[in-house]
């Protein structure tokens, strides 16, 4: 990187003039300026930005929301989200991600149980 001596450069936003040592790749600001062009990028990532609970997020129709989960060492946080996809495999015998009694709840708002198969494996069962 290549820098030349120090000088004084005009703030491209306010024109005040600012003691740096850029070489004119980006903008010269002075601290002020550049404090608050930090604070509109924030602002606008916080806008566009999806997060809290469920009505807030961009969700998949088909995704199921953890309610509860009897595991508190190893199991799935509440509000946790699993698609449908996800979820087929995590119910299988050979993977069972779930602990008995985890209650889920789709984004219609049914209620369910994971309970255990007979033969092996996890089902959902409503409530």
């Amino acid at each position: 990187m290549v820098y030349s001596s120090w000088k004084y450069l005009p703030c491209a936003d306010c024109g005040t003039s600012v003691l740096t040592r850029q070489c004119g790749r980006h903008d010269v600001l002075c601290k002020g300026c550049r404090e608050e062009r930090r604070r509109k990028k924030d602002e606008l990532y916080n806008e566009t930005r999806k997060r809290g609970s469920g009505e807030y997020r961009s969700i998949d129709k088909f995704a199921y929301l953890v309610e509860y989960d009897p595991d508190p060492i190893g199991g799935y946080p509440k509000g946790a989200l699993i698609n449908l996809e996800c979820m087929q495999y995590m119910l299988l015998q050979t993977y069972m991600a779930f602990s008995v009694g985890t209650i889920l709840k789709n984004m219609a708002g049914d209620r369910f149980e994971v309970c255990a198969k007979k033969k092996g494996g996890l089902r959902l069962k409503s409530i």
